[in-house]
Parts: C-alpha cells; structure tokens; sequence
C-alpha cells in the first residue's frame, strides 16, 4: 500500500521546526555525553599506564 505524502497545505513546517530542533539537541547532548567518556577512558588509560611502569624491567615494585 503505497503512502500518501502531505501537500506543502497539510505540512505543519512550526511542529516540524521544533521537531528537528529538537533533535539536533538532543544529538548535541549525545554527543558531548559521549565526549566526556572518551575523555574519562583517556584519563583512566594514562593513570594504568603509569602504574603499570613500576612493574617494568627497572621500575619500583610497591607491593
């Protein structure tokens, strides 16, 4: 069943506005949420790699 398309008439452009607003912040949000947990996992991942250096061939063991 093929679907009907609205007329430029039936198409509330103020809704759809809003609606893609809408979307583009929440895409925003998303994408500084996701920014954030890059940022933590660089953190964590800098932090481990020290730690880690005490247990090379030379390095200081604080067990």
């Amino acid at each position: 069943m093929p679907q009907e398309e609205n007329t430029p008439e039936e198409i509330n452009y103020p809704e759809l506005v809003a609606l893609m607003r809408e979307s583009q912040s929440a895409s925003h949000e998303l994408f500084m949420a996701l920014v954030g947990i890059t940022e933590a996992i660089i953190r964590e991942n800098k932090m481990l790699r020290e730690r880690l250096k005490q247990y090379e061939p030379g390095g200081i063991q604080n067990d």
